[in-house]
């Protein structure tokens, strides 16, 4: 995650939005009962499929539920395709920062899921591993890789800023 945390007002619902995930719920009165203003990443909900559990954050606000993944990316990426699934990059529906995240259609959200399980398998990790565990052994493959490539770029770029050709 970047270092720089980036906090926005969301285009339509009365809340504040940050980059690492977190959504500002105005005070709300529930049952009588006064909810003061807070930062959340708000409660972890389960929806249950036949081969597997999927987990992800819900916010309220006002009275009204909201799924805290489709907030921050309405708050922080634009839509111009008017794409209507959020693909969460690394697979991690509980992962919610803003540079995690970008509209897909069902079609790309399926093809991202079906790319990270064939990485997961040919890295050898089961499907219970971490997003922190493939992240690594798939930057281990990559560099592999493309070492001479990399090595090759930074050299230019030093060569670049150091004036010579």
């Amino acid at each position: 995650m970047s270092n720089n945390l980036v906090i926005v007002n969301h285009p339509t619902v009365n809340c504040l939005c940050r980059s690492d995930g977190w959504i500002y719920t105005p005070e709300f009165e529930r049952n009588g009962a006064k909810i003061p203003a807070r930062w959340t990443k708000g409660s972890l909900q389960t929806k249950k499929f036949k081969n597997g559990n999927y987990h992800y954050y819900v916010v309220r606000i006002a009275g009204k539920r909201y799924k805290v993944h489709r907030l921050i990316c309405e708050a922080f990426h634009s839509n111009p395709e008017s794409k209507p699934h959020v693909d969460h990059i690394d697979r991690d529906p509980t992962n919610n920062c803003a540079e995690n995240l970008r509209w897909a259609t069902q079609s790309e959200n399926r093809r991202n899921q079906a790319r990270n399980d064939f990485a997961r398998e040919k890295l050898g990790l089961d499907t219970a591993a971490s997003h922190a565990e493939l992240k690594h052994a798939y930057m281990q493959v990559y560099y592999a890789e493309h070492r001479v490539e990399i090595l090759e770029q930074k050299r230019d770029q030093y060569a670049s800023k150091k004036g010579v050709a």
